[in-house]
């Protein structure tokens, strides 16, 4: 029996409405929320120069994070029926979460964002807007970049940016040279080997109207094209490690490289969760590449 708890927070009260919250942040997909989280923290420790004004950082990550909230979880709402198609079980797909709740949660935390936003700086308000205008254009209207695979994925590139920047302005309120060099490799990153996203869900992408790489190239060309692209940025990544020791982290896309590549090509024709592992191991090399970001910036 599907549980339509969307429909009961309506009806009833806070009770169903935090559980409606809880399904809304599991429709806007943790593990991606948190790999933006692990990008503004990235960008803010390649900026600060001193010490971190911490209040700062953290009300600009709040105001972010809730931000990356409202795109993914309005990207959920305009994506049900491929999701459906696909056999999702996420909550919106499932009817767990109704639409009405969900857009409901997008205007309340597109608005605690922005309110958020101005304790930082007017840059910082802007960069916000920025993101939420993208995540708009992404995923709704006739012409919204989700439906083709190359806008969709300069989309999502120029989100990872935004993320980083938007890092080093709450944490420093200026964006040194470090900052944009890892954010245009790890933008590529996105961009290029994103596509692997789309494989295994081309029956509902059909449906939903998208063109995706696979549809458009066939599933075969998609995959060699995800595995030549994945070896080429991975290659700049550690080109860039090479000529800057602040940017290290990014020679961690080697062997990432190696291994997206090796399951792109390996995973034609197998079920749907062997045909995902690429886009797994994706999302494996953004937690790589961040944390170690991370961890080598607080390194004295």
């Amino acid at each position: 029996m599907t549980r339509t708890i969307g429909v009961r927070a309506e009806a009833s009260g806070p009770l169903s409405v935090l559980r409606t919250l809880c399904w809304s942040y599991t429709e806007a997909r943790p593990i991606v929320l948190w790999v933006f989280n692990l990008r503004f923290l990235v960008g803010g420790m390649l900026a600060f120069g001193g010490d971190i004004p911490v209040l700062k950082a953290v009300v600009g990550g709040a105001s972010w994070f809730l931000a990356v909230w409202v795109v993914y979880l309005v990207n959920g709402i305009s994506d049900i029926a491929g999701d459906r198609a696909n056999g999702s079980h996420r909550p919106l797909a499932s009817g767990a979460l109704t639409t009405n709740a969900a857009g409901s949660w997008c205007v309340v935390l597109a608005v605690a964002s922005l309110t958020i936003a101005v304790h930082v700086t007017l840059v910082f308000v802007l960069l916000v807007v920025l993101m939420l205008t993208l995540g708009l254009a992404y995923s709704l209207g006739a012409h919204a970049a989700k439906k083709w695979a190359v806008p969709a994925l300069a989309v999502a590139a120029s989100g990872g940016l935004l993320t980083y920047l938007a890092g080093a302005e709450a944490f420093h309120g200026t964006i040194p040279s470090a900052v944009p060099v890892f954010a245009v490799v790890m933008a590529l990153w996105i961009a290029v080997v994103g596509h692997a996203k789309d494989f295994g869900d081309a029956v509902g992408d059909r449906i939903a109207g998208r063109r995706t790489l696979p549809i458009v190239l066939g599933e075969r060309a998609a995959r060699l094209a995800v595995a030549t692209g994945s070896a080429a940025i991975g290659g700049l990544g550690v080109l860039a490690a090479a000529l800057n020791p602040a940017l290290l982290s990014l020679a961690a896309l080697g062997p990432c490289a190696v291994a997206v590549s090796g399951l792109s090509i390996a995973g034609r024709g197998q079920d749907r969760r062997a045909q995902r592992r690429p886009y797994r191991a994706f999302m494996v090399s953004q937690y790589t590449v961040n944390l170690l970001a991370v961890g080598l910036a607080a390194t004295p």
